[in-house]
């Protein structure tokens, strides 16, 4: 049997992958599975600039599927994805998969090693350093490109050198796809798409950002939020906790938008990566890339559609 065919649309935040894959979802009566890794969770909503999928007339998956503040693996994310293309590739659907989780999407073509992490508080203690810290000392290269608070995969990438003695960053990943896919990046110029992060930050606290975080605060949600790093949250509770002075809101939106636009650079980066070890697979997907989201009459076409 062949593969399911399907379109990852994928960028650094706020470069418009919503937009595109919505538009081309409706011109060709597609669907769209979610690719980004906060979006999962219900709870996290205004924050993660989630679309308002319920209300949508595309069918759309893998929103708000956690509901508990429990880390959701990239093997549980990867098995999930596959379920959900299988099914829909089985119902004719045109599949479309749309966001900036690229670790997450780089799993769907190299399988993650089923890694079992041991537990970082007794790590510390015995090592008398943070986790990233630890993975510093051991694998330089594999730690720059890791958030010190991003502990899921910094404790993946211990366990894994833990288990095998080999450095994380030169183990070979194995490229096994489970589809046909067609890889889209939307990447804008560094200056469009800063202004783009700037304006969606604004556009996000007049949303209600403030009251959602508030409705976090003193939750188990409000420690897990911490732990995974998500961005604007943790300043937040922070900003809310001194009593939401307003002469000190410039400049927690001014953190906020600096730190999305860190990020926005390392999405690219690993984006960078990404493309690299793909281009060297015999029967490596087809890669576009554009400068901006209004680009959704050009993929018409495309296999699947």
């Amino acid at each position: 049997m062949s593969k399911p065919s399907i379109i990852i649309i994928t960028g650094p935040t706020a470069s418009g992958k919503t937009s595109l894959a919505e538009r081309l979802a409706l011109a060709c009566g597609g669907q769209i599975i979610n690719a980004d890794a906060a979006q999962m969770y219900t709870p996290l909503s205004v924050g993660t600039a989630k679309p308002d999928w319920r209300s949508s007339p595309i069918p759309q998956h893998l929103f708000d599927v956690v509901d508990t503040p429990i880390d959701t693996s990239v093997v549980a994310y990867r098995t999930m994805v596959i379920e959900k293309v299988n099914e829909l590739s089985s119902m004719g659907k045109p599949i479309i998969l749309v966001g900036g989780s690229l670790f997450y999407i780089t799993s769907l073509f190299y399988p993650p090693r089923s890694i079992t992490t041991n537990n970082s508080s007794s790590r510390e203690r015995a090592t008398g350093s943070t986790p990233w810290e630890r993975l510093n000392s051991i694998d330089p290269k594999r730690a720059q490109e890791l958030h010190p608070n991003d502990l899921y995969r910094v404790n993946r990438a211990l366990a894994i050198w833990e288990s095998t003695g080999i450095k994380p960053s030169e183990q070979k990943p194995v490229y096994i796809p489970p589809f046909q896919a067609t890889v889209v990046c939307i990447n804008p110029p560094r200056e469009v798409l800063f202004d783009r992060i700037n304006g969606r930050v604004d556009e996000m606290l007049a949303a209600g950002w403030i009251e959602e975080a508030e409705n976090l605060m003193r939750t188990p949600w409000q420690e897990f939020i911490a732990t995974k790093g998500f961005i604007g949250y943790p300043e937040l509770f922070a900003w809310i906790t001194c009593g939401k002075q307003p002469s000190e809101l410039p400049a927690l939106i001014a953190s906020i938008q600096k730190q999305t636009r860190v990020y926005a650079k390392r999405q690219v980066m690993f984006w960078k990566r990404l493309v690299n070890m793909l281009n060297q697979e015999t029967d490596r997907p087809q890669i576009l890339e554009f400068k901006n989201h209004e680009c959704a009459e050009s993929l018409k076409g495309l296999a699947p559609f």
